[in-house]
């Protein structure tokens, strides 16, 4: 009888935060509930990180297992917004680009569709990276618990990873075995002030100013 693999190991949280980003939008570090990112990926740049998903799957006997990203995208978040638009989804290989749409068609488009951020796996150990390209749409919570601070949004990246053994059975994890939480910025308003003047030479009606003096 055959064994197959599993997907019900130690799920794996991570997080990135918009503070680090740069090119399309840029984020300003710190912030009421700034969150402070871990620097796995030894880039200095917290929005990107690094990690690995072994450990969500079991390849029981017929090991090693090698990795790998499902092209059905439907169980990741579909309400997703960057910048009011909508984000979309394109797996190629062992990449995940979550986009934008910046061109009529419904096919990813690298360099004119706007990308929000891209994981990559590597088949062989698992390792990952995620990189944060641009801003993704917190809720602004209008005045409830939480408004006007950097409040975390989760991308739930699982039901994307698989697993196969080595005599090429599969399994998909589920939804919340790799979580990532992305930090929201916020604005500051500590910039350059700015100073004006007006003279009551200028009157006129109720009062009536006189030039110079």
């Amino acid at each position: 009888d055959d064994d197959t693999p599993t997907a019900t190991g130690t799920a794996v949280t991570d997080a990135v935060d918009e503070d680090g980003l740069t090119g399309q939008s840029t984020g300003i570090a710190g912030g009421t509930g700034d969150v402070v990112i871990g620097n796995a990926d030894l880039d200095n740049n917290e929005s990107t990180t690094a990690g690995s998903v072994p450990g969500i799957f079991a390849s029981g006997a017929d090991e090693p297992a090698t990795y790998g990203l499902s092209s059905v995208t439907g169980g990741l978040s579909q309400t997703l917004t960057s910048k009011g638009g909508a984000v979309v989804y394109d797996v190629t290989g062992t990449t995940l680009t979550a986009y934008v749409e910046s061109g009529a068609n419904s096919v990813y488009n690298s360099g004119v569709d706007r990308d929000v951020y891209v994981f990559t796996l590597n088949a062989t150990t698992g390792a990952y990276t995620l990189a944060l390209e641009d801003q993704l749409d917190h809720a602004s919570l209008n005045g409830g618990a939480g408004d006007d601070t950097e409040n975390n949004l989760q991308l739930q990246l699982g039901s994307v990873l698989q697993a196969t053994d080595r005599d090429g059975d599969t399994v998909t994890a589920a939804a919340e075995e790799l979580g990532i939480d992305v930090d929201d910025d916020t604005p500051t308003a500590t910039g350059t002030g700015v100073t004006g003047a007006v003279d009551e030479d200028g009157l006129t009606g109720q009062s009536t100013g006189i030039a110079g003096g």
